[in-house]
């Protein structure tokens, strides 16, 4: 009897093992459908964003160091020297002019959006949409050009 028992354990110890196993492999296996999101990285980036408040797309150009160079079509352009772009993972933060107006927002891929608002209280949607290097050439060069290389 004592022999039986000691299979049988045996059996149910080695079937619980095999359960706990497929089970993890399930966890840690993508589902083969499931959509890859690879989050880029913004830094000599260019792109083009709309905010629900404007009239007119403007550029922003994401500088390795941080900063943020912007390309309005109605004329402002220049480096934003206190402003600063930081991301962590596919969230995004913008500070322009020393907080005067901040944008929090998410990426996915090329596409990007959220909410901005400034020291007055005005708040407004925005997103954009990153600018491939060919098109980049096309644009109207802000004031000493696109900083080079474009990726």
């Amino acid at each position: 009897m004592k022999c039986k028992n000691t299979r049988l354990i045996k059996v149910a110890l080695i079937c619980f093992a095999v359960v706990l196993s497929m089970s993890t492999f399930a966890q840690n296996t993508p589902h083969p459908h499931a959509r890859k999101s690879a989050i880029p990285i913004l830094a000599e980036t260019v792109w083009s964003v709309y905010e629900s408040d404007e009239k007119a797309n403007s550029y922003f150009y994401f500088m390795p160091d941080g900063t943020l160079q912007t390309h309005f079509p109605y004329g402002v352009v220049g480096v934003h020297e206190v402003g600063i772009w930081k991301q962590d993972g596919n969230a995004i933060y913008i500070n322009m002019n020393n907080k005067f107006a901040e944008y929090h927002g998410l990426i996915e891929e090329d596409f990007m959006g959220g909410k901005a608002a400034n020291v007055n209280g005005h708040t407004w949607n925005w997103h954009a949409y990153k600018l491939s290097q060919a098109v980049v050439q096309k644009l109207p060069e802000p004031s000493g050009g696109w900083p080079k290389p474009v990726k």
